[in-house]
C-alpha cells in the first residue's frame, strides 16, 4: 500500500515540475513576443523608409518637373518678349519707353483682353498705342472722355504715325458720317469717339458694327459705371456685335433674322459669301469657350483703362470683367452672389471676406494694377491739407444769411410734414455747397430759362474765395503755378473774374471753354512741352480737368469744394502729381 505522505511529495514534485515548466514556456513566449515586437518595428522602420524614399523619389520629379516646367515658362517667356521687342523696334512708341510701360504692353499683349488698372500718372495712354502693334490690330476702335478726345488723337499721331487716326468728336453730324463712311472703306485705321456720341446719333454706333474692327480701347473705363448705364450697353452692343462669319470672315449683319414677335423662332441668317449658319460646324478647333464666343465676333482685342477700377461698387469691375471674359463672368447676379453681400445700411454691394483673395486666380491674367512703387517710378511726394475757414457772422453776414436760409427752407420742408425725396435732399445739399463756395451763382430760372432771381444781385461775398486767394498770392510771389478745381461753373467764372482784376493771368477750363484754347491749356501746363507760361493760374472743373490732364508745371493745387466721389478726387489730386513732375506738389482743401 502506497504511502500517502510519500503521494502528497510526488504530487508536489511533478507540481514544481510543471510551473518550472509552465516559467520556462511563458519566458519563451513573452521572448517570442518581444522578438516578434522587434520585427514588427523593423518592419515599420523599413516600410517608413521606403515610403520616403519614395516620397523624396516623387518630391525630386516635382522638383525636376516643376524646373522643367519653369525652363520652359522662361523659355515661352524670353521667346513672346524676343518676339514683341521685335515686333516694336522701329515704332515711335518704343522709343523712350519705361520698363513698366514695356511690361504693361507685354502683358496686354498675351492677355488680349484686359484691364489697365495703374495709378494716375503711369502712362496708360502710351501702353494702349503700343498694345496695339503688338496684338496687330488693323482696325481699331478708342472711346475716351469728351474732354480729353483732341488729347488722345494728338498723342495717336504722335506715338502712332503709322495709324490713320481721325476723331469724330464735335464734328458736324453731316461731317461725322462723311469720315465714317470714308473709314467704312479703309481696311486700317483708329476711329477715336467720346461716350456722349451714342446719345445723340445711334447711326454712329451702327457703322461702327459695320466697321468689323478688331480692337477696341475704352479710356476712363469707370465711365461705364454699371451694367445699367447706357455707356456699358452701348459698348456691349459694340464689342459683342456679330458682324463675321467664322468659316470666311465676311461682313454679316446678326446671326439670326429679325423676329416677327417675341415667342417667334429664331431664323439663322446665311451668310451671303459661304452659306454657314449659326449652330453648324465651322471646321475650326476653338481652344476654349471664350475663343468660340467670339468667333462671330471681329473684335478680338479689348482693353479697358482706368486708375480707379471700382468707384462705387463692386458692380463697377463686373463690368468690365464682363466685356473681358462674358463667359467666366456671365452674369452679374451670380458674380454679386458669389463675391460679394449687400449692406443693409449704405444699400450698396460690397466684397465678401476673403473674396478678393477668391478671385485673384481668376483674374490675374487679365487685370494689371500698379502703383509708383510698383513701378519704380519715383515721383516726388505731394502732401494734402486741410485748410479750416472761419466764415465770421460779422465779416460775411450775407453769405451767412443765405446758408442759413437754406437750412431753414430744408427744416420748414420736414416740419410741415412733407416728404423729402432723394432729389430734393441732393438739390438742397448742392445748393448749400454752392453757398458756401460762392453764393452768387444760385439763380431761380422759369420753365423758359429765364433768369427770374439771382442771389449774385445782392451777395458777392464768398470767405472760401478770400481764403484761396490769400493762399494764391502767397504762393504766386514764390513762382508757383497753380490750379483751382470746384465742379461749380459760376464759382470758377467768379474767380477768374477776382483774380484778372489783381493781375493774375488766369485761364479757366470747363464745359465752356473754346476747343482751341482747350488744347492751349493743356500744353502750356505740361512741362514735357517745355513751353513759355502762358497762364499762372489754372480754374478747372472736376469734369473738364479731373481727368487725362498732364498738369506737371503746376506745384499747388486749390481745392474750392471737395468731389463727391473719392475716386473722382483723387483723379484731380494725380493731374500734377504724375510722370514728369520734378517738384513735391500742395493739395489745399478748404472746408468751412
Amino acid at each position: 500500500m502506497t504511502d500517502p505522505r510519500q503521494q502528497l511529495i510526488d504530487l508536489e514534485i511533478e507540481r514544481q515540475a510543471q510551473a518550472v515548466a509552465l516559467a520556462t514556456a511563458t519566458a519563451q513566449i513573452e521572448r517570442l513576443l518581444k522578438e516578434r515586437d522587434q520585427a514588427d518595428k523593423a518592419l515599420q522602420r523599413s516600410r517608413t523608409d521606403i515610403a520616403n524614399t519614395k516620397k523624396e523619389l516623387e518630391r525630386q520629379e516635382r522638383l525636376n518637373a516643376s524646373a522643367e516646367q519653369a525652363e520652359h515658362v522662361r523659355m515661352q517667356r524670353s521667346a513672346l518678349e524676343y518676339k514683341f521687342e521685335a515686333m516694336s523696334e522701329g515704332h515711335v512708341w518704343w522709343d523712350g519707353i519705361l520698363p513698366h510701360q514695356k511690361q504693361g504692353i507685354f502683358f496686354g499683349a498675351v492677355a488680349k483682353r484686359w484691364i489697365l488698372g495703374d495709378v494716375p500718372g503711369l502712362g496708360k495712354t502710351w501702353q494702349s498705342i503700343g498694345w496695339l502693334d503688338l496684338v496687330e490690330s488693323k482696325k481699331a476702335i478708342v472711346i475716351v472722355p469728351s474732354d480729353i478726345c483732341d488729347q488722345w488723337v494728338g498723342e495717336a499721331m504722335t506715338l502712332a504715325p503709322h495709324r490713320h487716326v481721325v476723331g469724330i468728336y464735335k464734328k458736324t453730324p453731316k461731317r461725322r458720317h462723311e469720315l465714317l463712311d470714308e473709314m467704312l472703306q479703309r481696311s486700317e485705321g483708329m476711329i477715336v469717339v467720346n461716350y456722349e456720341i451714342w446719345r445723340r446719333d445711334q447711326d454712329v454706333l451702327a457703322k461702327l458694327m459695320k466697321w468689323q474692327a478688331d480692337s477696341i480701347i475704352v479710356d476712363e473705363a469707370h465711365a461705364l459705371k454699371n451694367t445699367n448705364s447706357a455707356n456699358f450697353k452701348s459698348i456691349k452692343a459694340l464689342t459683342f456685335v456679330d458682324n463675321t462669319c467664322p468659316c470666311c470672315g465676311s461682313q454679316i449683319n446678326g446671326l439670326y433674322e429679325p423676329r416677327v414677335h417675341a415667342l417667334a423662332t429664331r431664323i439663322p441668317r446665311p451668310c451671303w459669301n459661304c452659306g454657314w449658319k449659326a449652330g453648324e460646324m465651322t471646321g475650326t478647333s476653338y481652344a476654349n469657350q471664350l475663343d468660340e464666343y467670339l468667333s462671330t465676333k471681329s473684335i478680338k482685342n479689348a482693353l479697358f483703362t482706368t486708375g480707379t477700377p471700382i468707384l462705387n461698387s463692386p458692380e463697377d469691375i463686373y463690368a468690365l470683367l464682363h466685356l473681358c471674359d462674358p463667359i467666366l463672368f456671365k452674369s452679374a447676379n451670380q458674380f454679386l452672389t458669389t463675391y460679394c453681400r449687400e449692406n443693409y445700411l449704405s444699400g450698396k454691394w460690397e466684397f465678401r471676406p476673403g473674396a478678393v483673395a477668391n478671385l485673384k486666380p481668376l483674374i490675374e491674367g487679365r487685370f494689371l494694377a500698379r502703383t509708383y512703387d510698383d513701378a519704380g517710378v519715383v515721383i516726388p511726394d505731394q502732401h494734402v491739407h486741410v485748410v479750416p475757414v472761419d466764415m465770421d457772422r460779422e465779416t460775411y453776414p450775407l453769405q451767412h444769411r443765405t446758408i442759413t436760409q437754406l437750412s431753414k427752407a430744408a427744416s420748414i420742408l420736414l416740419d410741415n410734414g412733407q416728404r423729402m425725396t432723394v432729389m430734393h435732399l441732393i438739390a438742397l445739399v448742392t445748393r448749400k455747397r454752392q453757398a458756401n463756395v460762392w453764393p452768387g451763382g444760385i439763380e431761380m430760372k422759369d420753365e423758359d430759362g429765364n433768369v427770374v432771381f439771382s442771389v449774385g444781385d445782392e451777395v458777392q461775398e464768398s470767405a472760401k474765395m478770400d481764403a484761396v486767394i490769400e493762399n494764391i498770392a502767397k504762393f504766386h510771389k514764390e513762382g508757383h503755378r497753380q490750379v483751382v478745381f470746384s465742379q461749380f461753373k459760376t464759382g470758377l467764372a467768379e474767380m477768374e473774374r477776382r483774380l484778372t482784376k489783381l493781375g493774375y493771368r488766369v485761364v479757366r477750363l470747363d464745359g465752356d471753354t473754346p476747343e482751341a484754347l482747350r488744347g492751349e491749356i493743356k500744353t502750356n501746363f505740361y512741362r514735357a512741352k517745355e513751353e513759355t507760361p502762358k497762364w499762372d493760374i489754372l480754374l478747372a472743373n472736376y469734369k473738364t480737368g479731373g481727368v487725362g490732364l498732364n498738369l506737371t508745371s503746376i506745384t499747388k493745387t486749390h481745392i474750392l469744394d471737395e468731389e463727391w466721389n473719392p475716386g473722382k478726387r483723387d483723379q484731380a489730386y494725380a493731374r500734377s502729381a504724375r510722370m514728369g513732375q520734378l517738384e513735391e506738389t500742395e493739395v489745399y482743401v478748404y472746408r468751412i
